[in-house]
């Protein structure tokens, strides 16, 4: 019968160390000449228990004071975020989760107003008739917590855009991403443009935003994924047909200097899967997130909105490689 042996993460196996933050693995495995007995085997099979035991209940190491506890990494293993010494979260990165959770009601026709420390709210508008607004949960927007309608008005080119702050660079050191949930009440409208996702500038049609935008011009059919440097509108279809149900979009910018294959790059994930992966006509400058509602022309079309669900998370490295 076995002996039981109590895993402890601050063990020592000779003629290894004992478990700590951001070290490799090592153990002792018999050779050959070894003798099949207990004292061949145990600091192997008593240092990957330690090792476990680490792995569940992870500590810092006594007294190396400026260690941290644990870190994640990206897959050039650069570092991104952690837990320090102290147990409390660092990172050199930039995120959010906003709910939407502020008061908004209508606004009228005008130029942006800034209505929360991250978000601006624009309209562009000839009939006035159009307007943003914060919906709490009701009988008509159960769906998800708060939803952001964006209703463009009824003449041609009036618009509704929200946009946030400019929250970091199309930075060959950067890593970027955004994810929201977001539906169309009507979706066959041919009059309409919709853009959401990453912008940089501050135009309020849809359909001149510079950046990497999830797209739909006036062809009904699939969701576009546009990629646009000011110079060359690069749109690609996402295979993906537009509707009226809600759907969950992400898009990411990867700099060269730390993207896994070292190209700059955007990608366009719909509802899970990648539906784009664009290395062309890539943006430069400030981003920032943005949503975005164009009549593009005129037209009798009713049901307009574009319905933003909170929370709408985005995150960014500030350093190439830095806790």
């Amino acid at each position: 019968m076995g002996a039981t042996y109590n895993a402890d993460a601050t063990a020592a196996q000779a003629p290894h160390t004992a478990p700590e933050p951001d070290k490799e693995v090592a153990i002792t495995i018999p050779v050959d000449d070894d003798p099949p007995n207990a004292s061949t085997y145990d600091p192997g099979y008593k240092g990957l228990a330690d090792h476990v035991e680490w792995l569940f209940r992870p500590r810092a190491k006594a007294s190396d004071w400026a260690k941290y506890t644990s870190v994640f990494r990206s897959a050039l293993l650069h570092k991104r975020w952690g837990i320090d010494h102290l147990g409390f979260p660092t990172g050199k990165l930039i995120h959010f989760r906003d709910a939407l959770d502020f008061a908004h009601d209508k606004q009228a026709a005008g130029s942006g107003v800034v209505v929360n420390p991250r978000w601006n709210w624009a309209l562009d508008e000839g009939s006035g008739a159009g307007f943003n607004i914060i919906e709490i949960p009701s009988a008509t927007y159960r769906e998800t917590s708060r939803v952001l309608r964006l209703v463009p008005g009824a003449t041609a080119l009036d618009a509704s855009t929200f946009y946030s702050v400019e929250l970091t660079s199309f930075h060959a050191d950067v890593l970027a991403a955004v994810e929201w949930d977001a539906k169309v009440k009507k979706f066959d409208h041919a009059h309409m443009r919709y853009a959401m996702g990453l912008r940089t500038g501050a135009q309020t049609k849809a359909d001149e935003m510079l950046g990497g935008l999830f797209y739909k011009d006036s062809d009904t059919g699939n969701w576009k994924c546009r990629v646009y440097d000011g110079a060359t509108f690069n749109d690609v279809d996402s295979g993906v047909a537009l509707d009226n149900n809600w759907h969950r979009f992400r898009v990411e910018w990867h700099g060269a200097n730390v993207d896994d294959a070292s190209a700059a790059r955007m990608l366009f994930i719909l509802d899970g899967a990648v539906v784009a992966n664009v290395t062309t006509n890539l943006p430069t400058g400030a981003v920032n997130v943005v949503f975005s509602a164009l009549k593009h022309d005129a037209g009798s079309d009713t049901d307009l909105d574009l319905w933003v669900g909170a929370p709408v998370t985005f995150g960014a490295n500030t350093l190439q490689d830095a806790i």
